[in-house]
């Protein structure tokens, strides 16, 4: 019976295999090109499934610059700060539309779920005038504070909440805890899973975030990895360096990585159980 099973889900091991190899295939071209010599590499047409003239000389070149690690200095703090940041303002308004009394809550509720229906690149005008007047322009209170809330994050955590239990949130009151030691001490530990994944899709979205930080960032101290890159490619208009721009494309992905890897674990272990109190 086991083995007729097996053969019936044969097809679907081969399509997924397919999908994977799919996915994976633009990764493993990143990665040939950046290990090639370009002199070599413009000599060859089609296809390159494997190094040509097998060379470092990319990776060496670009990590001489000090530009790059400025970049992914840069990169790393918007990206860890805003992710931070976003997940205890979403986790605190959740918390807050969900379990305190206050006038108002459905309309605030209404006008957060309306938000999903705007793409974000409505909000660039608004943002840059927001941040114009406020003099934060070419800082990395530009790049960090729009990042802080959003309305996915905050109806997440509502979400997540409405099954809160009311006995704990009743026995901490009873105990002397205020509503804001309630949610830190009590409720928030319980919301491993909604923190887990939107400070992943965060991250992710952060790191690669490219057109806000075009429009709010002109100070070469503060450009971010997706900004050096586009940089990196304008300086090679006649002859394109593959190579050189494939390797800083492979080191852009090595903290997406690093981050997954830590948190791989802990959010299918979440997202499979789907109780975040374990």
């Amino acid at each position: 019976m086991n083995k007729a099973l097996s053969i019936r889900q044969l097809p679907l091991y081969l399509l997924l295999t397919l999908v994977a190899i799919t996915s994976l295939l633009p990764m493993w071209e990143m990665m040939v090109l950046s290990l090639s010599d370009n002199k070599v590499l413009m000599q060859s047409q089609g296809v390159v499934l494997w190094p040509k003239g097998f060379s470092l000389d990319a990776y060496k070149n670009l990590l001489s610059h000090s530009s790059i690690w400025i970049a992914l200095f840069n990169s790393l703090v918007v990206s860890f700060v805003a992710s931070v940041g976003h997940v205890l303002s979403s986790a605190l308004a959740g918390y807050a539309l969900v379990q305190l009394p206050f006038r108002g809550k459905g309309i605030i509720t209404l006008m957060i779920l309306l938000t999903l229906l705007l793409p974000p690149q409505v909000n660039i005008v608004p943002l840059f005038l927001l941040m114009k007047s406020a003099g934060l322009l070419n800082s990395y209170g530009a790049l960090i504070i729009p990042a802080l809330v959003s309305g996915f994050g905050v109806m997440l955590f509502r979400q997540w909440f409405l099954s809160f239990p009311s006995s704990l949130k009743e026995a901490s009151t009873l105990e002397g805890c205020t509503p804001l030691e309630t949610f830190w001490y009590v409720a928030l530990p319980t919301a491993t899973s909604p923190m887990i994944s939107l400070g992943l899709l965060s991250f992710i979205g952060l790191w690669g975030s490219f057109l806000w930080p075009l429009v709010a960032i002109h100070n070469s101290k503060l450009v971010t990895l997706p900004l050096f890159l586009a940089q990196l490619k304008q300086q090679y208009r006649d002859v394109l360096d593959w190579p050189t721009l494939m390797a800083g494309a492979a080191i852009a992905i090595i903290p997406i990585v690093i981050v997954f890897l830590i948190l791989q674990k802990p959010f299918f272990k979440q997202v499979v159980s789907g109780d975040g109190s374990k």
